[in-house]
């Protein structure tokens, strides 16, 4: 089979193509996970309020009920107080309710405090509710586009892929193996046509007789120092 230069010249285009759809293709996972991993970190800091505020509400209930149990003891206290005969016991019992009252008011303090406490947590756990749910929105977008992208990339690729099956049929065997080999282990540009006695890729010069071979033999020589692909061509 005759060796026609300029197929294994658009062979190495399309592949040159398909890196670089594949590098790019690369990116769109990367990309997205990216996204859930920022996602994950906002998820992480909403679980974290949820746990204050649930923390703080427990908290809240039962200072709530530590102030509505005194404030029932003094009632309670109060009642039996016309009861009391003797001035000993009723005396002592006015110094309980009025410890029962000093009690009750350092609770109710507690039990404010606990109110505002809960009411500056309640407001922080709407705001990263809020940036969790713009950021879902966000990533469910930016992974839809990064999908479509994707999907769009894979089309392109077997379109090329096609192609190039179809170039390779016209090419000798001995000529692709070689070639797809190099192409390989090598990243970029592989094939080179040349007029002067130099590698176009590692500028190395060419010895007189390979260089003789180049000029009168229409095939692909291997360069000696960089292992490029080289043919003649005097234009």
């Amino acid at each position: 089979m005759e060796l026609k230069f300029e197929v294994i010249e658009q062979l190495q285009d399309l592949d040159l193509q398909i890196q670089a759809l594949s590098g790019s293709r690369e990116t769109g996972p990367k990309e997205i996970t990216g996204v859930e991993k920022a996602l994950k970190s906002r998820e992480l800091s909403v679980a974290v309020e949820r746990e204050k505020f649930s923390k703080y509400q427990s908290e809240l209930n039962k200072k709530k009920q530590a102030f509505e149990d005194e404030v029932e003891q003094i009632k309670r206290k109060q009642e039996r107080v016309p009861e009391i005969k003797n001035q000993k016991e009723y005396q002592a019992s006015l110094r309980e309710i009025e410890a029962s009252r000093m009690e009750m008011g350092i609770l109710e303090e507690d039990f404010k405090v606990a109110q505002e406490r809960i009411k500056t947590q309640e407001s922080k756990l709407a705001e990263v509710e809020a940036d969790l749910k713009q950021h879902q929105a966000a990533a469910a977008e930016k992974k839809n586009q990064v999908n479509q992208q994707l999907a769009s990339l894979d089309q392109d690729m077997q379109k090329l892929r096609e192609a190039r099956k179809v170039l390779e049929t016209q090419l000798p065997n001995d000529v692709f193996r070689e070639y797809d080999g190099i192409r390989k282990r090598a990243k970029g540009k592989i094939i080179f046509r040349i007029n002067q006695p130099a590698c176009p890729q590692c500028f190395m010069s060419i010895a007189p007789q390979r260089f003789y071979e180049l000029r009168t033999a229409p095939k692909l020589f291997a360069c000696e120092s960089c292992h490029s692909l080289l043919y003649w061509c005097k234009e």
